[in-house]
């Protein structure tokens, strides 16, 4: 799977985390996750990652209060176990959320209002932070309720792939052509003498 931008995510119900994967095959460019109420980049809860030019990865807990970069949340202890890397032309990051933050700035992930944002953009050439988006953000079409509940076995049971809007995602639909009817051919009539 290597799509321009993908997000892929499971519930850890004994947990009460979501564990996020996002991927990209853009290269010095940041990518991000966004949680939003409205479709709009206003009051955003957005999570922002890249690779540094040391080669470390960053990944940051951020709110967009309007249409400028989304300011550094003061609380970065809601994003857990974050790594990443790029390998063969793929950057990959993985981090964990809490399902409801302690983080005033964070919408709660079991909300059943929140429609998911798929930012992307450059970084600085000296890539120690990031540029606006290349174009605006896609979002999903219909809210995302991340089911936090415990189940009888604890695992995690509900995993998702979410890719955005096709100008980020462009593969086209194989075309469907219909099989030839094989030709007939008449036998020819026997002559009669």
């Amino acid at each position: 799977d290597r799509c321009m931008y993908k997000v892929t995510w499971v519930v850890d119900t004994l947990l009460k985390v979501v564990n996020f994967t996002l991927s990209t095959t853009a290269v010095d460019s940041w990518i991000g996750l966004g949680v939003s109420k409205n479709k709009f980049m206003p009051s955003t809860d957005v999570i922002l990652a890249w690779i540094d030019a040391t080669g470390q990865t960053v990944i940051t807990d951020r709110f967009a209060s309007g249409y400028f970069p989304p300011q550094l949340d003061m609380d970065q202890s809601q994003i857990m176990d974050a790594r990443g890397g790029s390998v063969g032309g793929l950057s990959t990051f993985q981090f964990s959320r809490p399902c409801s933050s302690s983080d005033q700035s964070d919408f709660s992930l079991s909300d059943k209002d929140n429609y998911l944002a798929y930012p992307m953009g450059s970084l600085t050439p000296d890539k120690s932070f990031f540029t606006k988006h290349t174009l605006p953000p896609s979002f999903s079409d219909e809210t995302i309720t991340f089911d936090c509940t415990a189940t009888a076995t604890g695992k995690p049971e509900y995993a998702n792939t979410a890719e955005p809007e096709p100008e980020h995602t462009a593969e086209p639909e194989p075309e469907h052509t219909a099989e030839p009817e094989p030709e007939h051919t008449a036998e020819p009539e026997p002559e009669h003498t």
